[in-house]
């Protein structure tokens, strides 16, 4: 039986043992336990009860955990893997001996993995799972960090869940195509799911990275329909139209549980995800939580769109242009005015779900990859 190791940020482990998706454990819940045994490290311990074959979990210790807030509030994130390392040397040093392969979520577990094999302290395989953007700023501080970035990704496999991230690594880390993937996210259908009883008189938005919310709010002005926003560091300003619920929230907070965000979902007209432009896969886990939900979806055609095949205006979802007070007002009317259309849009979103973005779509595909990735490695 081959022995995998996931390496989380905060949020996830956290939610084991409570009614929560399984989408951001990237498989690791959901692994064959008849091929695999699955661990995990994280930053926090869990709530009671382990799920599944998950075996031992181990904390980050309460130092490293401050260290990593300092960090953050000092715009120093860049160095987390540095506490990420020390994590793995000390606390998980039993747990990576042990496996024979690391599913490492996020960057600062990649670099750290990538500096301790360069040590020779770490011989186990690993991939990562990766989110960029990765255009460093222009100037001498951005060519520095850009040297150091790419240092830091060298010779790792990593897995995007959106083509153009993909291909923004490549033309800013440089690397070999082969030792990149492709692997669309998926959500947890069954948890995220229609609710025809739970229909409500709001649209409904979520979700603070590279969000627009000025766009939004500004596109909503004089419209009669009352909006819910879920977001992080968003207050109501003089400006803000008196039909804007602002409700604070981050996503490995406890301010609302995970069933509390699937009931905005479900009684929501529709959904909107404004966005800035990116070529990061932004806004996707919150789309296709809405589309699971049977919601239609307004959201930024932003240059990150992990699928442009498979999400289609007016099929799926109603694509508008970043920025666009204009475009993104004409979308709100669109569907204020046609909600045979919302429900019909809503419906073919769940759809496109269940063929194309489930959690055991992306389970199956990081299983088989990670079998190669052994077979390799021999």
């Amino acid at each position: 039986m081959k022995r995998i190791l996931f390496l989380f940020n905060v949020g996830r482990i956290e939610r084991l043992g409570t009614e929560c998706p399984n989408e951001f454990f990237y498989g690791a819940l959901d692994f064959d336990p008849n091929r695999f045994r699955v661990r995990m490290l994280g930053p926090h311990p869990p709530s009671q009860g382990l799920i599944g074959e998950c075996g031992t979990v181990h904390p980050l210790p309460a130092m490293l955990r401050r260290m990593t807030v300092w960090l953050k509030q000092n715009r120093l994130s860049a160095l987390i893997f540095v506490t990420r390392m020390v994590q793995i040397v000390f606390a998980g040093r039993h747990a990576v001996r042990d496996a024979d392969l690391i599913v490492a979520v996020t960057s600062p577990w990649i670099f750290a993995l990538n500096v301790l094999r360069r040590l020779a302290i770490v011989n186990t395989p690993f991939v990562g799972i990766a989110f960029g953007p990765f255009r460093a700023p222009k100037g001498a501080k951005g060519h520095a960090a850009a040297l150091v970035r790419r240092a830091l990704f060298r010779g790792a496999t990593v897995i995007f869940t959106g083509e153009a991230d993909r291909e923004n690594y490549l033309a800013h880390i440089g690397g070999r195509r082969d030792d990149t993937r492709l692997m669309y996210f998926g959500v947890d259908e069954n948890f995220w799911r229609p609710d025809r009883a739970a229909a409500g008189d709001y649209v409904f938005a979520i979700g603070s990275a590279f969000r627009d919310y000025g766009t939004l709010l500004a596109a909503w002005r004089d419209c009669r329909t009352k909006l819910k926003i879920v977001a992080a560091n968003l207050e109501a300003s003089p400006g803000t139209p008196d039909n804007v619920e602002i409700i604070s929230g981050i996503w490995h907070s406890s301010d609302l549980s995970d069933s509390d965000i699937r009931a905005l979902f479900q009684g929501a007209r529709y959904v909107i995800t404004p966005l800035h432009d990116t070529s990061r896969p932004a806004g996707q886990s919150a789309t296709l939580q809405a589309m699971a939900c049977g919601k239609a979806v307004i959201l930024s055609k932003i240059s990150g769109l992990w699928d442009p095949q498979t999400m289609v205006h007016l099929e799926n979802c109603y694509l508008v242009t970043p920025g666009d007070v204009a475009a993104l007002r004409s979308a709100i009317d669109y569907f204020e005015s046609r909600p045979d259309e919302a429900a019909r849009i809503g419906a073919n979103a769940r759809a496109t779900v269940e063929q194309h973005y489930t959690t055991a779509i992306f389970t199956h595909q990081l299983e088989d990859f990670a079998e190669a990735m052994l077979e390799t490695s021999r």
